[in-house]
C-alpha cells in the first residue's frame, strides 16, 4: 500500500465521473419531477427566490437569514439538508429541475471519490478501484443520485467522507491534520444523522464492528489520543443537536409509517435495490410502492456476488496477517449489523434506506476480487484460472449493469415516466406558467403529488395544496370552503393514484352542474395513458367541503380557458 501511486484512486474517480456525467446529463429531464424531488429542491428554492416561498406541509420548519427562509426540517426524522447543498447552484445557474439534478447527481459523484478514498484507506488502491467501478456502474446509485425522493447522496456524503475523515484521523500511522480530521469528520457524521435519522443505524453498526473486531484501535485512542477522541464527541453532540430536540416527534413520526411493508416487503425491496431493478419496477408501477413487485425488471448479479463475497473475504482474512484480518472482520460485521437492522425496522420500506448499505456491500465484492486475483494457487494454471473467473465476472456484472441501465433509461424516454413520475405535470405547469393570464391563474391541488412540482415549475402562478388541512376544517367547523374563479385550476387524480380519495368525491360533484360550465380535461403520458385530469370552470364559484363536496356557481360566466391535451 505504501507503494501506490497518490494519484490512481482520484484519477480513476474522475475518469468515472466524468463518464457517469457524459452519460447522464443529455437525458437527465426526461423524467417527470416526483413529488418529493421537487418537496425538498423548493424549499432550497424559497431560500434563492424568498418571493416566491409557498406553502409546504406542516412538518416543514424554516428560520429566516438574511429576510429569506431558510429551510431547517423537512419532517421530524428528515433534516434539511438536501435542500441546503441545492441553495449555492440554485443561486449559481437557476432554480429550475436540470440544476436540482445535475446537483443531485454532483453530490453523488463527490460521495462516490469518498467511498473510494475509504476504501483505499482500509484495504489499499486496488480495493477502492474496485470498488468505485463498482458502484459508479450500480443501477440503484446510477439512478438515484439522479432523481432522488430520498436524502440518499447527501447521506452517502456523509457517511463516506465522515467516515474516511474519522480513519484518518485515528491511523496508527497518522502524523498530520488528525485534529482536522477528526473534527470534520464529526462534523459530516453529526450531519449525516440530521439528514435522516437512520444514519444513526450505520454508526451503530460501525461502533459494534469496533468493539466486536478493532479493539486495539479503541484502546489507541483512548491512550494515546484522548483528546481528538473528546473532541470530536463534543463536536458530534453538537451537530446531532437538531436531532435531540425532536426526538420524541422522530419516535412518533417512526409509529405512523410503521405498517408500510412487513419482513417480506422488505426483504424484497433489499433484493431489487442491491439487484439494480428497483427504479425500473418503481417506474413501470408508476410510483406505486405496493404494485412495483408485481412485474420484474432487469437485474443484475449483485446479490450473489455480494454473498460470494462475503464467504471469500472470510476465507481470505483467516490467511491474512492480524491488521487486515481485523479490519475485514470490521467489514464484515458493520455490513451485517446494518442489513439486520434495517430489515428489522418496520418503517424501512423504500430503497433509500437499504442503501445505507453502500458502500461497504461493493467494498466486501471488491475485496473478494482482488484478493483471488493476488491468491497464490498451488501451480500456475489454478491461478490464472482463478484470475480469468474473476475477469469474466467483472465483465459479465459490468456488462449486465450496463444492460438495466439502458433499459431502464429506454423506458424513461419512451414514456416520460408513468403515473407520479410522468412528464404530463409538468408540462401543464410550464404551459400555464407561460399564459398571458399565468398571474391570474390559482392551481389547486387535490391529491398529494401536484403542490410542490407546481410551486418549483412556475414563477408567476399561486399554487395552493388544501388536501392537509381541508379534513380537519369540515369536522371542527362543519365545512371547508375554497372561492375560486375562471383561472382557478383543480388538479385531480383517479385511481390508483388518487392518494387522499379528495379527487374522486370531488368529481363525483361535477354531474350536478351543466356540462358547459366546465371544462374536464385528461393529461396522458407519452403512451397515451391517463395520468390526472384538470378541472376549470367558467365563472366565480364557492366550493364547499364538509365529507362531500359542493360547488355553487355564479350567473355570471366567462368562457373556460381549458389547459390543452397532453398528447
Amino acid at each position: 500500500m505504501k507503494n501506490e501511486p497518490a494519484f490512481l484512486v482520484p484519477g480513476v474517480w474522475l475518469l468515472l465521473a466524468a463518464a457517469v456525467f457524459a452519460v447522464a446529463m443529455p437525458r437527465i429531464d426526461d423524467l417527470g419531477l416526483y413529488y418529493d424531488e421537487a418537496f425538498l429542491a423548493q424549499q432550497g428554492r424559497d431560500f434563492v427566490e424568498p418571493q416566491r416561498a409557498g406553502m409546504h406541509p406542516p412538518s416543514v420548519t424554516t428560520t429566516y437569514i438574511a429576510g429569506r427562509p431558510f429551510p431547517v426540517r423537512n419532517a421530524a426524522y428528515l433534516g434539511s439538508l438536501k435542500s441546503q447543498l441545492v441553495i449555492p447552484t440554485f443561486f449559481a445557474f437557476g432554480a429550475n429541475t436540470k440544476v436540482l439534478r445535475a446537483t443531485t447527481l454532483a453530490i453523488g459523484l463527490f460521495a462516490l471519490l469518498f467511498c473510494m478514498l475509504l476504501a483505499k484507506q482500509w484495504f489499499g488502491a486496488r480495493v477502492a478501484v474496485a470498488t468505485g467501478v463498482l458502484i459508479a456502474t450500480d443501477p440503484s446509485f446510477y439512478f438515484f443520485s439522479q432523481f432522488e425522493w430520498g436524502p440518499f447522496t447527501s447521506m452517502l456524503l456523509c457517511r463516506g467522507a465522515g467516515l474516511y475523515c474519522i480513519s484518518r484521523a485515528f491511523h496508527p500511522e497518522a502524523t498530520n491534520n488528525r485534529w482536522a480530521a477528526v473534527v470534520c469528520g464529526a462534523v459530516l457524521l453529526g450531519l449525516g444523522v440530521y439528514s435522516r435519522v437512520d444514519f444513526a443505524v450505520i454508526l451503530a453498526g460501525a461502533a459494534t464492528a469496533l468493539v466486536a473486531c478493532r479493539r486495539d484501535l479503541i484502546a489507541s485512542a483512548v491512550q494515546e489520543r484522548r483528546g481528538m477522541l473528546i473532541a470530536g464527541a463534543l463536536v458530534f453532540a453538537v451537530a446531532v443537536t437538531p436531532v435531540l430536540a425532536v426526538v420524541g416527534q422522530v419516535l412518533g413520526a417512526g409509529a405512523g409509517i410503521a405498517d408500510r411493508g412487513d419482513l417480506g416487503y422488505r426483504i424484497q425491496v433489499l433484493l431489487s435495490t442491491l439487484d439494480g431493478s428497483h427504479f425500473y419496477r418503481l417506474i413501470h408501477a408508476g410510483g406505486l410502492f405496493d404494485r412495483m413487485f408485481a412485474e420484474p425488471g432487469p437485474t443484475t448479479a449483485l446479490p450473489i456476488l455480494f454473498l460470494a463475497g462475503v464467504a471469500i473475504t472470510w476465507l481470505l482474512a483467516r490467511r491474512s496477517d492480524t491488521q487486515r484480518k481485523s479490519a475485514i472482520g470490521f467489514l464484515l460485521v458493520a455490513t451485517l449489523f446494518i442489513t439486520v437492522v434495517m430489515l428489522a425496522i418496520p418503517g424501512a420500506v423504500r430503497a433509500h434506506h437499504m442503501l445505507n448499505l453502500l458502500p461497504f456491500v461493493h467494498m466486501i465484492v471488491a475485496i473478494a476480487g482482488v484478493g483471488l486475483w493476488d491468491a497464490s494457487g498451488s501451480n500456475q494454471r489454478s491461478q490464472a484460472l482463478a484470475r480469468i473467473c474473476v475477469a469474466l465476472a467483472a465483465c459479465a456484472f459490468i456488462y449486465s449493469n450496463a444492460v438495466a441501465i439502458a433499459t431502464t433509461r429506454e423506458l424513461i424516454q419512451d414514456t416520460g415516466g408513468i403515473g407520479r413520475f410522468s412528464h404530463a405535470r409538468q408540462d401543464l405547469i410550464r404551459e400555464l406558467d407561460a399564459s398571458p393570464n399565468a398571474a391570474a391563474t390559482q392551481v389547486v391541488s387535490l391529491d398529494w403529488g401536484f403542490h410542490e412540482i407546481a410551486l418549483f415549475e412556475s414563477h408567476n402562478l399561486v399554487s395552493t395544496e388544501p388536501i392537509w388541512s381541508m379534513g380537519k376544517l369540515a369536522r371542527r367547523q362543519g365545512g371547508f370552503i375554497f372561492d375560486g374563479n375562471a383561472s382557478t385550476v383543480y388538479l385531480l387524480h383517479e385511481p390508483p393514484y388518487d392518494l387522499f380519495g379528495y379527487s374522486e368525491r370531488f368529481a363525483q360533484a361535477l354531474p350536478g352542474i351543466d356540462p358547459t360550465r366546465y371544462e374536464l380535461t385528461d393529461h396522458r403520458d407519452r403512451r397515451g395513458d391517463l395520468v390526472f385530469k384538470s378541472a376549470r370552470f367558467d365563472a366565480p364559484h364557492r366550493m364547499i367541503f364538509d365529507g362531500t363536496f359542493r360547488i355553487r356557481l355564479s350567473a355570471a360566466a366567462t368562457p373556460p380557458r381549458a389547459p390543452a391535451e397532453q398528447p
